[in-house]
């Protein structure tokens, strides 16, 4: 204890301030006692966890979540673009995944390739389903294109042209390049085939023919394709006359396209049909069958369908036509 009236005041001064601040539980004396000691609280601690931010390094500090890396692909989250993926990262070789591998705000960029859907299977597809994709993307996907028909295996760019009233390889002209039996034409456009055949057969015969080459018995829909096919019988043969393929076998009277086409248009001979027999070879058979009379400006005559023999002119598909021959 002090011996208030033996110590001199300015020590007496000194010592109730000093004991104030240790009941404060204060160790700020700057000014007082010199230099601050060292902190007992330091944040470099393990088990910290205040928001000052002040430890010596980012990685000993429980706030700082700079540090942090949660894919363990060795890049703090701060840093990467996806810390849950371990494939995403800086620095990472960029793969055709649809990921930003590398973290440079693209994705695949430098491995996409145009490809194309086929939906067919055939290997080729349209020019319309083209997209950017990966080398390595499966089915439908090929790098072909140029299928003029996707829904059918045996048309593309690729494939063998065959006598079948399709373009088959996507040239843009069908049964080209001499593959069909008769003489060939078109109207109104290279994908209308006509198969003019000098092959003299009864009516049976000649629809038998034209199916087997995915043909039928010409049908006509307008003056104007009679008119243009009249032409070319002409020009092929000018003395016989064609078998067409209309028809009243199923019911007398009823006269009807063998490939089951609507009836719209129809060109007659004068007094025809008139089932009537002339010089035919079966007195019996009655005409269910028509010819093309070229003589009569291409008017029609019933015939006899099993008879004389004669031309015939096949037809190939036609959006005009109902029938599937593909």
């Amino acid at each position: 204890m002090f011996n208030l009236d033996k110590t001199p005041h300015s020590l007496i001064l000194v010592a109730l301030v000093a004991a104030a601040l240790l009941g404060a539980g204060c160790y700020e004396t700057s000014g007082l006692f010199g230099e601050e000691p060292p902190r007992s609280d330091n944040d470099d601690a393990a088990g910290d966890d205040d928001a000052g931010d002040d430890d010596t390094s980012a990685a000993d500090d429980d706030d700082d979540t700079s540090a942090a890396d949660g894919d363990g692909d060795g890049v703090s989250v701060d840093q990467d673009c996806d810390d849950e993926d371990p494939t995403a990262f800086p620095g990472a070789t960029e793969h055709c995944d649809g990921v930003d591998n590398n973290c440079d705000g693209q994705i695949d960029e430098g491995l996409l390739v145009t490809m194309y859907q086929d939906f067919d299977g055939d290997g080729w597809g349209t020019e319309a389903t083209a997209a950017s994709v990966c080398p390595d993307s499966a089915a439908p996907w090929t790098e072909l294109f140029g299928d003029c028909n996707d829904a059918h295996t045996g048309i593309n760019p690729g494939a063998h042209e065959d006598c079948d009233g399709l373009d088959n390889d996507c040239n843009g002209i069908a049964d080209d390049g001499n593959v069909c039996p008769c003489e060939l034409d078109y109207y109104p456009d290279d994908l209308h085939p006509y198969m003019f055949c000098t092959q003299a057969s009864t009516w049976y015969e000649a629809a038998d023919a034209c199916s087997d080459w995915g043909y039928r018995l010409v049908t006509f829909d307008s003056q104007a394709e009679l008119t243009w096919a009249t032409g070319r019988a002409i020009a092929i043969a000018t003395s016989n006359k064609w078998w067409l393929g209309f028809n009243d076998e199923g019911s007398e009277g009823n006269w009807e396209w063998e490939d089951s086409s609507t009836v719209g248009f129809e060109n007659w001979c004068s007094d025809e049909p008139n089932n009537s027999h002339g010089r035919e070879c079966v007195p019996i058979t009655e005409e269910n069958c028509a010819m093309l009379n070229w003589q009569a400006d291409g008017c029609w005559n019933d015939y006899p369908c099993a008879c004389d023999t004669m031309y015939y002119i096949c037809e190939g598909n036609s959006e005009l036509r109902p029938q599937s021959l593909n």
